[in-house]
């Protein structure tokens, strides 16, 4: 099965779990994106391999919000197992949810035309808003 698990993750929900005889963990789906799954103490799947609602691993390690950037070089905020797995299917997310760890902010640049506009961009300067240019208001 393609599904690796992450020794590190499994032995900290270990006391978690101790009175039960499973845990749940992320890891990757066959899909390759981050899911969560139940495991026995010793890491051996259980429900017959499939995924189960991401709530519980929630409980026992938080997912997180991250900057990104998607294939077109355009900054994207993403979701996050504490272990790196990137969740919802890869799918972008509502850029507040970056806000509130890493906000964005405006600034000057020069566009494709040469002339100077402003633009919204990620804490590390990477383009949002698909790279077009916002109301010079906010650079003011």
């Amino acid at each position: 099965m393609k599904i690796i698990f992450a020794f590190i993750c499994l032995m900290s929900m270990k006391a978690a779990a101790a009175d039960t005889g499973y845990t749940y963990v992320w890891s990757n789906d066959l899909s390759g994106y981050g899911a969560c799954f139940q495991v026995t103490l010793d890491g051996r799947l259980l429900n017959g391999g499939l995924a189960v609602s991401n709530y519980h691993c929630e409980r026992l390690a938080p997912s997180h919000f991250e900057w990104s950037v998607d294939f077109g070089g355009y900054g994207v905020c993403l979701k996050l197992s504490p272990n790196k797995y990137l969740l919802d299917n890869g799918r972008a997310q509502e850029e507040f949810a970056c806000e509130q760890s890493a906000p964005s902010h405006y600034m000057w640049s020069n566009g494709v035309d040469g002339y100077t506009y402003c633009f919204h961009v990620t804490p590390d300067n990477k383009l949002l808003n698909r790279g077009l240019a916002v109301s010079s208001y906010y650079c003011r």
